[in-house]
């Protein structure tokens, strides 16, 4: 059996720096919360404070209870509470500094946990003064650390951008996003978000669903209204759809290279689909364009390594 070796030890047999580029740090709510009212009042640290509150809420539900409500169970094998010295880590970015050799890290890109749901609170001027007083705190926080380690912001997307844009592809967002990307002249939505879509005034030009998986479909007789299109993925059967004016179509899927996964696939297939489409192509040479995009991501292991680049478009 080969020798245990430490992450430092490892580190020190390499010739290449070591960036850790998805790392997450814990925020303490109470005290980054007043960090916050210090800097925007009241609005901002409460406005902080109840957009925590998720977690919390559906922990206490019972399965049968997350199961009425249509919640999901909310991650908590990310707070370690048995190695305090390890959770203290993730809380305190200069004891994660001062621990950087030790753990065979020489730079390290830290993301929010906490601020991850800040872009999604509803009200527009509470989200603002969350998200302002966040990104100050944090950039506080780390503001002598910037040798090592840089955090990431809770920055709000650039809203009016979507007035110029040619087409858009939504997977989530709170009724303030998606009425902003309805202002795309193409918007492509996920059937994923259906529920969360009928709840508003918006009405997509594209719903992409699935034939295959229930939290995915696509049922025409629900809908209050009708879109431009709506396609109905059979992953490697390809998939079908239809217009308002009455078009019905069946594509045939691109070739898959063998050894890949499905990761990313649907994604991948749905975002080509709103690129083609913003391009002005026609639905059917946008699904294929779409099809090819999905195979390509299924050929690899992983949702990026086999992606189509520029020179394939």
């Amino acid at each position: 059996m080969s020798e245990h070796h430490t992450p430092e030890e490892i580190r020190k047999g390499l010739t290449h720096p070591v960036i850790d580029g998805d790392g997450h740090w814990v925020e303490y709510a109470p005290v980054f919360a007043e960090k916050i009212r210090k800097v925007t009042g009241d609005l901002g640290a409460n406005g902080f404070l109840q957009s925590q509150q998720r977690g919390p809420d559906s922990l206490s539900m019972t399965p049968e209870q997350r199961a009425e409500r249509d919640v999901a169970m909310e991650g908590f094998w990310g707070r370690q509470s048995t190695n305090t010295r390890d959770r203290a880590t993730a809380m305190m970015p200069k004891m994660l500094y001062d621990r950087l050799d030790e753990l065979g890290i020489d730079f390290g890109i830290v993301y929010p946990t906490a601020g991850l749901g800040i872009p999604r609170i509803a009200d527009d001027e509470t989200r603002r003064a969350v998200i302002r007083g966040f990104n100050i705190v944090t950039a506080d926080y780390f503001a002598k650390l910037s040798d090592r380690l840089t955090p990431a912001a809770a920055d709000p997307l650039g809203w009016d951008d979507l007035d110029a844009t040619d087409a858009v592809y939504v997977t989530a967002g709170d009724p303030g996003a998606l009425a902003h990307a309805r202002s795309a002249a193409c918007m492509v939505v996920t059937g994923r978000i259906l529920r969360e879509l009928l709840a508003t005034d918006v009405v997509p030009d594209v719903l992409v669903g699935s034939a295959r998986d229930p939290s995915e479909s696509v049922r025409t007789d629900l809908l209050p209204w009708r879109p431009r299109m709506i396609v109905r993925t059979e992953g490697v059967r390809g998939g079908t759809f239809e217009t308002a004016d009455g078009i019905a179509h069946r594509w045939e899927p691109a070739p898959v290279t063998p050894g890949g996964d499905s990761y990313g696939a649907g994604d991948s297939f749905a975002a080509g689909l709103t690129f083609a489409l913003g391009q002005g192509r026609s639905p059917a040479d946008a699904v294929a364009f779409a099809a090819r995009c999905g195979a390509a991501c299924a050929s690899a292991r992983g949702p990026y390594a086999g992606q189509l680049t520029a020179a394939d478009l």
